[in-house]
């Protein structure tokens, strides 16, 4: 998933400007005519909201994915466009109403989460209000997502993946990389964050580029080692892989170097083990280890460009939101600018 734009909204200005940039992107991916409609009304109503109530403090991102020609092939990873708007207003306080059409604090007709519900193919609304207890250092305000796929019928049904890829300074190179294979029977991911940042990175993750067609057959210790031979007499880089049942529900995972492994479930969190070392130079016994993943349950994945000072209580009530809202929250409000960053959200439906 690649970030298209990323707009300040204040006033009515910058909804003219995103949806031009919408409608350009939506068309060359290929999207029909009704879609891209869908997709600006959306936009709209977010906006829309931000200049209401945010207090110039919004914000909005434009998202895509477009896999390569042999993974839409295969029906491995499909096209899709998701739109993103966060600000650091007041935050609403019934979400649930304010999705029903009709509903408004002000004197307008009130659609515009209603319209976000019924349009996109997938979407979800997280806020956090005010409190006295609320610092600066907290966030408060609306994050609200809608994403749109090529072909409806690829949306999952068992699962739920979010990712959040962001170079340093947004440069056209990215030292962080997340590539998923979705077949019928299996989710499989690798996750790779490259030593140091910038076009040197890139050059440790293009590396990788011959061996993605047939690494997904691999268990998860294979996968990375795999990667390990690959990268060798390079500066290297840390390295998560996962294969997903979506039978059993069982979640095979292997992990390497400075990264986060992460298993959210009842409330609690639980760091799961990642071996020291870096692929690709020196890195230790790196088994495959499995966990049952429960409904409701959630893997999270981050390199070292996301920082780690926050628990289940900062963002409380994120964790019952799909997995790409969660991804979004997190990765730009933990996201460290000085760094490529990178997550990835696994969710049990």
């Amino acid at each position: 998933m690649k970030l298209a734009i990323q707009q300040v909204v204040k006033d009515n200005s910058a909804q003219v400007l995103f949806k031009v940039r919408l409608k350009t992107l939506a068309r060359k991916l290929g999207f029909d005519s009704v879609t891209i409609e869908n997709m600006q009304i959306v936009a709209s109503e977010m906006l829309s909201n931000q200049i209401k109530y945010s207090r110039q403090t919004g914000m909005v991102q434009l998202w895509y994915s477009e896999p390569s020609a042999d993974m839409q092939k295969k029906n491995s990873a499909p096209v899709t466009v998701d739109i993103f708007a966060m600000d650091y207003g007041p935050g609403i306080l019934d979400i649930d109403k304010a999705l029903q059409d009709g509903y408004t604090t002000s004197r307008t007709m009130g659609k515009g989460l209603g319209s976000i519900k019924r349009l996109a193919d997938e979407y979800d609304v997280y806020s956090q209000i005010v409190t006295k207890e609320k610092t600066n250092k907290l966030w408060h305000g609306v994050a609200v997502w809608a994403r749109f796929y090529l072909h409806s019928e690829e949306c999952p049904q068992q699962y739920q993946v979010g990712v959040f890829e962001r170079a340093y300074r947004d440069s056209n190179f990215n030292g962080d990389n997340i590539q998923l294979q979705i077949t019928k029977n299996q989710l499989a991911c690798l996750h790779v964050d490259a030593t140091g940042h910038g076009q040197t990175a890139q050059k440790i993750i293009d590396k990788l580029h011959s061996i993605r067609t047939n690494i997904y057959k691999a268990s998860a210790s294979n996968m990375l080692d795999i990667v390990d031979r690959t990268l060798t007499g390079t500066a290297g880089a840390a390295g998560v892989a996962v294969k997903y049942n979506l039978t059993s529900c069982i979640c095979e995972y292997s992990a390497v170097g400075d990264m986060r492994l992460l298993y959210l479930e009842h409330q609690k969190m639980k760091m799961l083990e990642v071996s020291p070392g870096t692929l690709g130079d020196v890195s230790r016994n790196h088994d495959s280890k499995q966990i049952q993943l429960e409904k409701g349950a959630i893997l999270i994945s981050t390199s070292d460009g996301i920082r780690r000072n926050w628990t289940m209580e900062t963002f409380t009530g994120l964790w019952t939101k799909h997995a790409q809202i969660i991804a979004f929250v997190l990765g730009n409000q933990k996201g460290r600018a000085s760094d490529d960053q990178s997550m990835i959200v696994l969710k049990n439906i």
